[in-house]
């Protein structure tokens, strides 16, 4: 955190809100900081997608979330692959553009669309019993 708010003080004379909001700004911020942090731990690893020209398709709908409270989908992502976990959050919570995710992440957007495909089927796989997919109406 405080690693965030040195960069934002430090950067605060590149702002030019004509490009986008200040709030908007702090969050790309924020993002990069994170990424930086976890890429100088060496704790990402990408699985590249498959060789062929077909890549996963993106997910027609992921209303199921809408049903989870933030506690539940942070209990869910808790033991994610950190790989997948970047490119959920960045995906599906921040709306960010594979092409976008895969300039933050240093990878390629197919690599972006394979990783959050796998971290659909690992949640689907892993994390949701039953009872949740009878009470949520999940898959």
């Amino acid at each position: 955190m405080q690693e965030i708010f040195a960069q934002i003080f430090l950067s605060m004379k590149n702002f030019d809100q004509k490009k986008g909001s200040f709030k908007a700004w702090i969050s790309k911020i924020a993002v990069y900081q994170c990424i930086g942090l976890l890429k100088n731990k060496n704790k990402f690893s990408f699985i590249a997608p498959a060789t062929s020209n077909e890549y996963p398709e993106e997910p027609t709908s992921m209303s199921w979330l809408d049903e989870l409270s933030q506690d539940e989908i942070e209990n869910i992502l808790l033991d994610m692959p950190l790989g997948y976990k970047a490119v959920f959050l960045l995906s599906v919570i921040d709306e960010y553009s594979h092409k976008e995710i895969g300039e933050m992440l240093g990878i390629t957007p197919e690599t972006s669309r394979s990783q959050l495909s796998r971290a659909i089927k690992w949640i689907k796989s892993n994390l949701v019993t039953e009872k949740n997919q009878i009470a949520y109406g999940i898959f």
